[in-house]
């Protein structure tokens, strides 16, 4: 009898030794998961929850646009600037409401790459097109680098070329 309980008390302990192993495959010894960081950035910035992207932004964050030719114009309008709070700002302005959705992220390391639907109808004036009540659709696909809990750059690339011909801005 004493055997069977042994027998069983080891592995009660191997299992609870594999299920602390296989945390700390998941999460990070910091303590944070850099996906869930991400997502809570998503979140903040579809809501324009300023207070909450300030959380999640380390200081002196960047921002990268993959796009080489867009990428010197990125100051022209803020909904696709390099400051995320003004954008997030500009992106409620243009079109209020809108939703942006995680559909595939991927995590190593300090590193997630996330792609991600934007959607809204057009209320406001977006990238200097005047409202015209346009659904707008588009892909992002971004490159986030984690430090201590923190958002320190996003490599972006958005479908800018796609929106614009939605909007009317030019005819493909």
């Amino acid at each position: 009898m004493k055997v069977f309980i042994l027998s069983i008390l080891c592995l009660f302990a191997s299992s609870v030794m594999a299920e602390e192993e296989l945390a700390n495959i998941f999460t990070p010894s910091s303590g944070y998961n850099p996906k869930e960081i991400v997502y809570d950035y998503v979140e903040a910035f579809e809501e324009n929850d300023q207070d909450k992207l300030k959380d999640v932004l380390a200081s002196g964050y960047k921002v990268v646009d993959l796009d080489p030719i867009y990428s010197r114009y990125q100051d022209k309008h803020d909904e696709l600037g390099i400051d995320i709070l003004t954008r997030a700002n500009a992106m409620q302005k243009a079109l209020p409401k809108f939703s942006l959705k995680v559909v595939e992220a991927v995590w190593e390391g300090s590193t997630v790459v996330a792609v991600m639907n934007l959607d809204g109808t057009m209320r406001g004036t977006f990238l200097g097109v005047k409202p015209d009540g346009q659904q707008v659709s588009m892909k992002i696909v971004s490159i986030f680098t984690i430090r201590d809990g923190k958002i320190t750059e996003i490599q972006e690339m958005w479908n800018e070329y796609s929106v614009m011909k939605q909007i009317g801005y030019i005819a493909l």
